[in-house]
């Protein structure tokens, strides 16, 4: 089995024919993990080859500019690759699209800074063995998201940091019922998840740098409604 393989930032034409080179020759390889500094046109090629790496299990991609901040990050569809179950995707997507476009064999995800401008529940419910779902700072960049019904039957955890924009998070009845943890942390529009009652499941929140008010209503509900889940508060 191949071990991970990171690349640094990669500059000149010859180091990313060498690279492409490569990995056309590791067929075998489970685990990438790639830093990139290039543009659409060079990433477009890179991507290609990638894709064509069929027994890759786990991927993490990151377009950084030379102070390691975020850049556009361009994918081709991922649905071809069977064995791939672990995905990090840091960099905005230069098409928000190619979100549908993941494998059903993916079971754990995390998207940071993708800059996602419409809710992306409604493409990635449609991964049945979704089990950790993770959205980093600058992942998402809208009011709402919404967990709808019977969907997300295996997710057990799932991650919302630093989503500025972020107000409403609604879980419809008989949405992720399995959720075991639910983690926010810095989401400061945050209003309230709507829907909490119906994780039955649910057996950790962790709050951080939320608003005392949010953490109020928490409470209120778990009172309400017999909720012994333990919960963690970080102002």
């Amino acid at each position: 089995m191949e071990t991970e393989r990171t690349s640094a930032p990669i500059f000149e034409p010859d180091l990313l024919n060498h690279l492409k080179d490569g990995l056309e020759k590791w067929t075998n390889l489970r685990k990438l993990g790639l830093a990139l500094q290039l543009p659409s046109q060079q990433q477009r090629a890179l991507a290609k080859c990638v894709v064509k790496l069929n027994n890759l299990e786990c991927l993490s991609l990151r377009s950084i500019d030379e102070m390691s901040k975020p850049q556009v990050l361009y994918l081709e569809s991922l649905s071809g690759m069977e064995n791939l179950t672990s995905l990090y995707l840091f960099g905005k997507l230069e098409i928000p699209s190619i979100i549908s476009e993941f494998p059903q064999s993916l079971s754990d995800l995390t998207l940071s800074a993708s800059g996602l401008k419409n809710d992306p529940m409604p493409a990635l419910d449609k991964l049945p063995n979704l089990k950790s779902l993770c959205f980093y700072s600058g992942s998402y960049e809208r009011r709402e998201m919404v967990c709808s019904r019977g969907r997300f039957t295996k997710l057990l955890v799932l991650k919302l940091w630093k989503l500025e924009m972020i107000e409403e998070l609604q879980v419809e009845e008989g949405a992720m019922q399995n959720l075991r943890e639910l983690d926010i942390r810095s989401c400061k529009e945050l209003k309230f998840p709507t829907g909490l009652k119906h994780l039955k499941n649910l057996r950790e929140l962790n709050s951080w740098g939320m608003p005392e008010e949010f953490t109020t209503r928490i409470e209120e509900i778990r009172g309400k409604f017999g909720m012994s889940l333990p919960i963690s508060y970080h102002y």
